[in-house]
């Protein structure tokens, strides 16, 4: 990448270093200019993730799920965004400008990427030079999932001194610098700054009430951020306490302990500001630490690569972060998206290999889903723990095999039931030794273990070893094999782009296992909708489909609950009743039928970057469905919206590759793209 940076700068994003380099910038901006995108609107309605599961305490010892619930009896509120706290990060990884800076991408697929955009509402590019301007795939996928993203300018040392005797050696001179900023800005489409000046200033009121935010430093305390709540007054949410992952100097230490901080500044009703979350990734790189050994091991992860370890400690971080942020949900028509995230191992086209080589480019970055959190395959506990887990999770057959103790899943199902709301009231929970290791767990021994992958997706509790008051602990991470999320990037084959959506159900713990979250969403629509969903049969599972429930209320408030069936019927079976609420519809059934027909025709002269071909010679199966339109109420009221999507699992077991869902609203004709949705004419 250094020589791509030395030979081709215009293929670069860059920094400024100067106040020469800030002036001139205007007379000479880069080319890449063209390619940076507007902000995508979002709802103005949020979700609180607090409320989904409706629990009255939260631990780390007991981590929560935002992928499985019970769609029967849910019902989220919504909230205005600008009542709600919010949250910025800021991404400062090693003085930044990586792999993220090059335009046209490198190939390390496992460089650093962030895709927890659905969570977050402002993410800041940070770095140590004088004018940090965000790289534009970090602009483009943050605009894509409604994030405001902004640069930094940093003055530090004597550097800083100088820049400031410059600037303000005349008001001519201060006005130019404030005007070519906001140049910079609105060119390259992103949508602001952070201003971080260190040096003391005796007091902050003045500059809080001239701007939109104030960042909070790290060294506080618990009375620190009621006090400064109680002097922003209305305000409160315009504070954002600084949360530094790092956990230097910091309360609870950050890292996997960094929930404890964030409980604070929840409680006080303040913003967060989350600093260097790329902890996860920049962590695991020898070359920041200079040395060959692991620096961040993972318990029984000896078998992970670099990509794999970094995805784990990322959903281990996030999903302990999750039920104190808000939910942002999509509402414009027509959507899309194949679940990439700008990443692969390979590089796909309709199923087909379009290049071999690993690629990483985070402009190719797609929607990700916005409610998949949940504790599968790893266990946060002790530092101390982590050297015995192994033993208290895991044993050996008379075959050498390692297989899970069966004390160890009777945990899961006993405190991650969907239907077990009530509140974590204890401060410790000690596994009792597994002195049977012999004859129950032997007995079951082949059924837990046959030749191919059952893909288990079960619930996890952290295995608290003696462990005390929580927020006396350090935690650390280990692997739970064998296990694996809801929803998994998968590698290994895609529709487009470099991987799909893997599901993953299970009827291991509850029936409602087999049901995911995919997206809480808000699309409104005028006239019918069109959905175009791709999915493939994992090898081994030739039977599993894959079902997209779909929640739906009209302008009168009449809900119906609309399962797109993932698989083909008869023609006389085109609708099922209307069962408890519910209609099947079935997909639109070939290409001789000719409302299908006349679907194509449309969608190939009027919405050509919506249409995917039916047919496909890679073993994906594409499905165009058109779902019932609501009764419309209360005339002329004919507005329908899509609330939740989720998606269910043909059958108890195997796993199930999707590459969208996409919906497009008919009438108004708009472009649309791949997990499509259309509105039709």
């Amino acid at each position: 990448m250094k020589e791509l940076i030395k030979n081709e700068p215009q293929f670069v994003c860059k920094p400024l270093d100067s106040y020469s380099e800030l002036m001139l910038f205007l007379e000479n901006p880069p080319p890449w200019r063209t390619l940076c995108k507007e902000m995508t609107p979002h709802s103005d309605y949020l979700i609180r993730n607090i409320e989904i599961n409706n629990k009255d305490s939260w631990s780390l010892l007991r981590p929560e799920n935002f992928c499985h619930f019970d769609p029967d009896l849910e019902d989220v509120k919504r909230y205005e965004s600008k009542s709600l706290p919010k949250t910025l990060v800021c991404h400062d990884m090693a003085n930044g400008y990586h792999d993220d800076s090059v335009i046209e991408g490198t190939s390390n697929f496992d460089a650093y990427t962030f895709y927890n955009w659905a969570g977050i509402d402002i993410f800041c590019y940070f770095s140590h030079h004088l004018i940090t301007i965000p790289p534009v795939g970090w602009i483009n996928v943050g605009h894509a999932h409604g994030v405001k993203v902004i640069g930094t300018i940093i003055t530090e040392w004597a550097d800083g001194i100088t820049f400031w005797d410059q600037v303000l050696a005349s008001e001519t001179k201060y006005q130019d610098v404030a005007s070519a900023l906001v140049a910079i800005a609105k060119i390259l489409k992103f949508d602001g700054y952070l201003l971080n000046v260190e040096n003391k200033l005796l007091m902050f009121r003045a500059f809080f009430e001239a701007c939109d935010g104030l960042f909070t430093n790290y060294s506080w305390t618990k009375e620190d951020v009621a006090s400064s709540a109680a002097l922003a007054g209305s305000r409160v949410t315009d504070l954002y306490v600084g949360i530094d992952v790092w956990g230097r100097n910091f309360f609870g230490g950050g890292q996997f302990n960094t929930q404890e901080a964030v409980k604070v500044v929840h409680a006080a009703g303040c913003s967060l500001a989350v600093f260097a979350p790329a902890w996860t990734h920049e962590m695991l790189s020898p070359e920041q630490f200079g040395t060959d050994s692991d620096p961040a091991p993972v318990a029984m992860g000896e078998d992970m690569d670099l990509y794999e370890k970094f995805v784990l400690r990322d959903r281990a971080l996030w999903g302990s972060l999750w039920p104190f942020l808000n939910t942002r949900v999509p509402n414009q028509l027509p959507f899309q998206t194949s679940f990439c995230r700008g990443l692969g191992k390979k590089r796909f086209l309709y199923g087909e290999v379009l290049n071999p080589s690993p690629w990483y480019n985070l402009r190719h970055q797609q929607y990700q889903p916005n409610s998949a959190h949940g504790p599968h395959g790893y266990i946060l506990t002790s530092l101390e723990g982590l050297a015995t887990v192994h033993e208290e999770v895991h044993y050996k057959d008379k075959k050498g095999i390692i297989r899970m103790r069966s004390s160890f899943l009777k945990s899961r199902q006993e405190l991650h039931s969907i239907r077990d709301m009530l509140p974590d009231t204890s401060s410790s929970r000690n596994m009792e030794p597994d002195s049977a290791a012999g004859a129950e767990e032997a007995a079951g021994a082949d059924d837990a273990s046959s030749g191919r992958d059952r893909a288990q997706s079960m619930m996890q509790a952290s295995v608290s070893l003696k462990l005390g008051g929580a927020d006396k602990l350090r935690f650390g991470l280990a692997r739970v094999r064998g296990e694996r999320p809801c929803l998994e990037p998968y590698l290994r084959d895609a529709f487009s782009g470099g991987a799909s959506l893997r599901v993953n159900p299970s009827d291991e713990l509850c029936a409602e296992h087999r049901t995911t979250r995919l997206l809480h969403c808000d699309w409104a629509c005028e006239a019918a909708l069109i959905f175009c969903v791709v999915t493939k049969q994992l090898d081994g599972f030739p039977e599993q489909s894959l079902n997209v429930k779909l929640c739906m209320r009209n302008a009168a408030g009449q809900e119906l609950a609309v399962v797109l069936t993932g698989r083909d019927v008869a023609a006389g079976g085109a609708l099922g009743a209307a069962a408890a609420g519910t209609r099947h519809v079935y997909p639109l059934r070939t290409a001789s039928e000719a409302v299908l027909r006349r679907l194509r025709t449309y969608l190939l002269l009027s919405q050509p970057d919506f249409y995917v071909p039916v047919d496909n010679l890679f073993g994906w199966t594409v499905r165009y469905v058109q779902p019932p339109a609501l009764p419309p109420g209360r005339p002329p009221a004919r507005l329908t919206r899509c609330v939740p999507q989720v998606l269910r699992g043909g059958r108890a077991g195997g796993p199930h590759n999707v590459r969208q869902p996409a919906h497009c609203d008919g009438e108004r004709r708009h472009p649309a793209g791949t997990l499509r949705s259309l509105p039709q004419a």
